[in-house]
């Protein structure tokens, strides 16, 4: 059997004339994920999967407008994406795709692929279709068989069109992937979010001379709306246009002659793009979009964040949160089907245009060495972690998806058994873009959620919308994020809290703060944690999760870790792990209070070298406009003297001045943002000089 039916068992529906309306139900169509209603860490499912119907295969747009979310969808995604293969490669890609969790038609002419819009109103909690793409285009090669117009809706956005009118626009994919014959891809436009109509695409104009079969990512800026026209993978050529509503020539090509864009954002007043390079790794540029295209565009980052080794070919996701733009990048090549690649790195650009590793490998750049701030590898440290997908600010937190290609493995008799704990999209929250904390890396639970494909903060909370084209894409609700600390933890939390840890669930006490800043610090083949003193703590839980590995193509790569287990308790402010100061172990702390209470977990912490190296090399990277030897320059100076240990205590009473001038306003030593950076890592520097002077730690550079 090369697939099973789909239980259509619980939706509840009113057919209109036109469009569906559905009331969200309580119960779900796969017995081994959460139920429609079910909440998990903190977020709430709100619809059966695939809006009843499995060929919704990935919520591929998500816009709020007008007291609505609104949702695009793909439809049977994986049927589409191996019978596209099938055609250039047949050998090596069989149709139908032999998954038992997948079900495609054996005549690929039946792929059901209409793309739908759907809208929720919180307030009714009612579901509503407001669009199905036509099914007019005919197969070539076939007598009766028709395709839709419409396979995917890939992006969504509002726009003030220059008369005041407000409309939503809406890319689409066109089934050219597959039959090269078929019509381009067509943006739609609604003014009311039920009546949706393609804008002019006539032959001969820019929009109807597309060669590729994507629009989408829509992004506004000076007045203008642009769009990535791509490839089914998505990337290509930027175009453009003040009058989006003219469609035919008002978008004009804009990106820079034979450059790929694979995402695009605003940021510090000017339009940031990421451009693919296959070889090199991909680039960042930017532009004002002035004068006529295409415009002028300078080099912000370029050679995939200069990494040498396996370096992301492309950005996936772009996102400003406290001032800075963050960027995720793509280690996988080709098409999600092959399932594997590398794993996907973070960084982030600051205002004056430097920037940070966030998640990644060390490397040196032409602006000296970068160590990953967060501490963590690659794919927060799973090689299966191939996309940072999508990445939202909201309620004052990074929230960070990935794609992760391990549920791709699930039926490998190899590597599915090892990576079974961790299939399942990640998703990760930072107030910092630093210190991240993992909300689930099960995908909820259900391990056939492979990729968060879209993130929209609303009125009414953060909403995510998921890729899986096994059993129909979920849409799941998280109403603020103090709703992630939810009445209980579930551990191990690195299990995903789906309530397999119920046994280990304890009450949350508010009153007891969760542990900051922890480190995990190596320490002659022993690991140090260390935190921040937490207000109501009377002892501190430390949880520790010992790392997966798995073989891929000869090599054995990371996988991320197992469940954590309770590893000790304390009630000072460190903890020993003998004997794992060389492991790729993780750590959380969590502060117990009063009649058992716990805090939430603290920021993941992976076991880095106790020296200074990697401060040291951040702090000196910074413009610091201080001539004074009492500032940066003497604190360096001291700090470098202090590794025979006889200048502990006045290197201290150095970076304790430095910091307390950072803190104070106009000192003029750094920009603000900077300062933050600064004081930041000025504490950490105090931390090591601490630990050095209580003996547990040597204080050295390297």
């Amino acid at each position: 059997m090369r697939s099973r039916a789909f239980p259509l068992c619980v939706l509840v529906a009113l057919l209109l004339t036109g469009s569906s309306v559905v009331a969200a139900p309580k119960t779900s169509v796969m017995a081994d994920s959460p139920p429609v209603g079910a909440s998990v860490a903190g977020f709430t499912q709100i619809i059966v999967p695939g809006f009843g119907d499995r060929n919704n295969s990935w919520a591929w747009a998500m816009q709020w407008w007008n007291g609505y979310l609104y949702v695009g969808t793909n439809r049977a995604w994986h049927c589409a994406e191996t019978y596209s293969l099938t055609r250039q490669f047949p050998t090596l890609f069989p149709y139908p795709p032999d998954d038992p969790d997948v079900e495609c038609p054996e005549n690929p002419n039946e792929m059901q692929l209409a793309a739908e819009i759907w809208r929720y109103s919180p307030l009714g909690k009612m579901w509503e279709r407001v669009y199905r793409s036509p099914n007019d285009v005919h197969i070539p090669g076939t007598v009766g068989y028709t395709v839709a117009r419409d396979v995917g809706f890939r992006g969504m956005a509002v726009f003030q069109e220059p008369d005041g009118t407000e409309a939503l626009y809406v890319g689409s994919v066109s089934p050219r992937f597959i039959w090269d014959k078929a019509p381009p891809p067509r943006i739609l436009r609604s003014t009311d979010g039920v009546n949706f109509a393609p804008v002019p695409q006539d032959p001969g104009s820019v929009l109807y001379e597309l060669v590729e079969s994507s629009l989408r990512n829509p992004v506004i800026y000076q007045d203008k709306i642009f769009f990535i026209s791509g490839t089914v993978q998505g990337s290509g050529p930027l175009l453009a246009a003040s009058n989006p509503a003219g469609g035919n020539d008002e978008f004009q090509i804009v990106s820079p002659p034979a450059t790929i864009v694979s995402a695009a954002a605003v940021y510090n007043g000017y339009l940031y793009i990421g451009v693919q390079d296959l070889a090199q790794g991909y680039s960042i540029l930017k532009t004002d979009a002035s004068g006529p295209p295409p415009y002028t565009y300078t080099q912000v980052v370029g050679n995939g964040g200069y990494l040498t080794r396996r370096p992301n070919h492309e950005v996936l996701a772009m996102e400003v949160f406290d001032g800075r733009l963050y960027i995720g990048g793509n280690g996988i090549r080709g098409s999600l089907a092959m399932g594997l690649g590398g794993p996907a790195e973070m960084i982030r650009i600051n205002p004056d245009d430097s920037w940070d590793l966030i998640m990644g490998e060390e490397r040196e750049t032409p602006t000296g060495w970068k160590f990953p701030i967060s501490g963590f590898m690659p794919g927060f440290g799973n090689f299966f972690n191939g996309h940072i997908w999508r990445m939202i600010d909201f309620d004052g937190q990074l929230f960070v998806g990935t794609f992760d290609a391990s549920t791709v493995q699930k039926d490998n008799p190899e590597r599915g058994p090892t990576l079974r704990p961790v299939m399942g999209f990640d998703l990760y929250r930072s107030a910092n873009g630093r210190d991240f904390v993992p909300v689930t890396r099960t995908g909820f639970g259900d391990k056939f959620n492979f990729g968060v494909r879209s993130l929209e903060v609303t009125p009414y909370g953060l909403f995510l919308g998921t890729a899986n084209y096994y059993y129909g894409l979920q849409i799941w609700q998280l109403p603020s994020a103090d709703s992630l600390a939810d009445k209980f933890v579930y551990l191990p939390l690195l299990s995903g809290g789906t309530g397999n840890g119920a046994a280990a669930a304890a009450a949350v006490n508010a009153s007891v703060a969760t542990p900051q800043r922890v480190e995990a610090l190596a320490r002659d083949g022993d690991a140090l944690l260390v935190w921040d003193a937490a207000p109501g703590a009377q002892r501190y839980q430390i949880w520790r999760a010992t790392p997966l590995t798995s073989e891929v193509e000869g090599e054995m790569v990371d996988a991320g870790w197992g469940d954590a287990t309770l590893a000790g308790e304390t009630a000072d402010l460190y903890w020993v792990d003998s004997g794992a100061g060389g492991s790729n172990d993780v750590y959380y702390v969590m502060s117990q209070g009063p009649n058992l209470a716990v805090s939430g977990p603290s920021n993941l912490a992976v076991v880095r070298p106790s020296s200074v190296r990697e401060l040291m090399a951040e702090l000196d990277a910074m413009a610091w406009n201080d001539p004074d030897a009492a500032g940066w320059s003497g604190v360096k100076q001291m700090v470098e003297r202090a590794v025979t240990g006889e200048a502990l205590d006045t290197t201290s009473e150095a970076v304790a001045r430095l910091q307390q001038r950072l803190e104070d306003a106009g000192q003029g030593f750094l920009p603000a943002w900077r300062a933050k950076d600064a004081i930041y890592l000025l504490q950490k520097l105090q931390r090591r000089i601490a630990l050095a002077q209580a003996n547990l730690i040597p204080f050295s550079i390297e």
